[in-house]
């Protein structure tokens, strides 16, 4: 299970999409959004989050559960199927 992260803290779609090479603006465009919302989600405040559909897309692409990124956000486990399922 993915520990949620704090503040000041590397997000899960950040991990990920550093460890593929892959910028904000090539997630941005993969989920239909832009480099400035993948910006915001990578904020170290998690103010922001991506949205069910964006996470079900994420989920896909990085291979992981959509729970791991659902969570770094601080959805609560019984909260996540809600959440990701959108």
């Amino acid at each position: 299970m993915a520990q949620t992260q704090t503040a000041g803290t590397i997000t899960v779609i950040e991990r990920e999409r550093t460890k593929r090479g892959w910028t904000q603006g090539d997630i941005g465009s993969f989920v239909g959004s832009t480099y400035s919302a993948v910006s915001r989600w990578e904020g170290r405040d998690r103010k922001r989050r991506p949205n069910p559909q964006a996470i079900k897309i994420l989920a896909k692409l990085f291979e992981i559960e959509e729970r791991e990124i659902a969570e770094d956000y601080g959805a609560k486990a019984k909260h996540v199927r809600r959440y990701a399922a959108g």
